[in-house]
């Protein structure tokens, strides 16, 4: 059988971001997939050549100018839907700004989910915003991860990781650390992220707590360690498509707390597999990770990290590409 031919279209500019982190494993996982020749797209004249499948790995770092060139099938992966939808709702210094990029996003990229064959989103959330006729849902893969020492062994510590600290609710959780530190004054909070001015702003005002410590744009290996013997990830989004760092905590069996927004529901099973607060509410949110933080785990908050690792184990990457070429073969075949 001939081998499927596949451009890939690939995001730049999203290096430490989840966005990236997909697209640098679906590259090097499609490029080692059976039945496939790919190819990475680099010039207009690229385009010029036969595909059975063009796949844009982030719309929102694809340029629309390229559509129209497009001849093949064309299978389109949307991350967050936020700028799609208007929820940019919340206290940060650049709102207007937002509206107003939101606004162009929304008229630059309407006509590329048009002429997509397939829309690849990351949660049943994305999927549903986007009301594509064919929006199929492929869960993130998580590198083998090593778990942590058992929760009664680890170092009061709690990570705050991401980019986009407002959107992802870092003032709320700073003032929620204040109830914390009342509590336990020997615990920290890092934050860590690859971060936008006013926010890294933001992060060393917070940090006049002794116990904030900001890491900034923390080299990878140094962050997962740090979680790995963290007693709680924390991600108290007002706004969120999925959280890759929910999963990856989960995968090393640290507990994972979030707000009840977007598809961070279904990343931690409902409550199974992590705990969800209401967003933006300070108090619940320090209740939760003072239980967290707790010298003796309760049994519910083990069973849930060892719920969430299960649960973790299933992202892999073989079952990830597996249902990629799921779609390539539905457009495909069409």
């Amino acid at each position: 059988m001939k081998n499927r031919q596949v451009l890939l279209i690939l995001p730049e500019g999203t290096a430490g971001t989840g966005g990236g982190t997909y697209s640098q494993v679906l590259a090097g996982a499609l490029a080692r997939a059976d039945n496939l020749d790919v190819s990475v797209y680099k010039s207009e004249a690229d385009l010029d050549k036969h595909y059975d499948i063009v796949h844009a790995v982030d719309l929102k770092h694809f340029d629309p100018a390229l559509t129209p060139l497009i001849k093949s099938p064309l299978v389109v992966d949307v991350h967050d839907v936020y700028w799609l939808k208007g929820e940019q709702r919340f206290p940060t210094p650049d709102l207007p700004l937002r509206w107003y990029l939101d606004a162009k996003r929304r008229k630059r990229y309407a006509p590329v989910l048009k002429r997509a064959d397939a829309v690849i989103a990351h949660s049943g959330y994305v999927a549903s915003r986007i009301g594509h006729r064919r929006a199929r849902v492929v869960g993130y893969a998580v590198e083998p991860l090593d778990a942590g020492p058992p929760l009664r062994e680890r170092p009061p510590v709690v990570v705050f990781a991401g980019r986009d600290y407002f959107r992802k609710g870092l003032p709320v959780l700073v003032g929620a650390w204040k109830y914390v530190s009342a509590v336990r004054p020997d615990a920290v909070l890092y934050i860590a992220g690859r971060e936008y001015a006013h926010g890294k702003l933001y992060a060393r005002i917070a940090a006049l707590q002794k116990t904030i410590k900001p890491l900034g744009d923390c080299p990878r290996e140094k962050l997962l360690d740090i979680m790995r013997n963290a007693a709680a990830v924390v991600l108290p989004s007002w706004t969120e498509a999925y959280g890759i760092v929910l999963i990856e905590a989960a995968a090393m069996g640290t507990p994972a707390i979030a707000s009840r927004v977007g598809g961070m529901p279904e990343a931690l099973k409902d409550g199974k597999g992590g705990i969800i607060v209401e967003k933006a509410r300070r108090r619940a949110l320090a209740r939760a990770i003072l239980r967290c933080l707790a010298v003796c785990p309760d049994r519910e908050l083990e069973e849930i990290a060892r719920f969430a690792k299960n649960a973790a184990d299933e992202y892999t990457i073989d079952k990830m590409v597996r249902s990629i070429l799921d779609v390539y073969d539905e457009v495909a075949q069409e």
